[in-house]
């Protein structure tokens, strides 16, 4: 992280209280990336902010359009960064995320604590319509 200047914006604590998913930023954007359980050194997705709610729309339109598959829960919510959000896999295969947040995160990495989230919050933090993890998401990685 340090290595590559990225700045940690949120993190999710498994039930022993150690961090099992981190988003990382190099910009004001709540995340670039984001690394979750999986297999070692595996990465959860890659994000593409966008302008805004609208924009997701648009980008899921488009994705329909050009044939490409949005997963299961469609445009969401999380409650990690506040993002209206839809997933979709590339065609290498790697889950892409577009989404639009609610905060600019700190462009100076360690100016700001990370957000943490715990315990009973992590399914609306997840996902915050459904307040439930869908039952692959965290199976799924590249």
């Amino acid at each position: 992280m340090e290595a590559l200047d990225f700045n940690l914006t949120e993190t999710i604590l498994g039930p022993d209280g150690s961090s099992f998913a981190f988003f990382l930023t190099t910009s004001s954007t709540v995340h670039n990336l984001a690394f979750a359980p999986g297999p070692p050194n595996s990465l959860h997705h890659i994000a593409f902010y966008v302008n805004d709610r609208a924009d997701v729309i648009r980008r899921v339109d488009m994705l329909k359009h050009r044939k490409i598959t949005t997963l299961d829960y469609g445009i969401s919510r999380h409650g990690i960064g506040g993002v209206t959000t839809t997933y979709f896999f590339d065609p290498s295969g790697n889950r892409n995320e577009f989404q639009c947040g609610i905060y600019e995160a700190p462009t100076i990495r360690g100016s700001a604590p990370p957000i943490v989230w715990a315990g009973e919050h992590i399914p609306r933090g997840a996902f915050y319509y459904e307040s439930a993890v869908p039952a692959n998401f965290f199976e799924v990685v590249t």
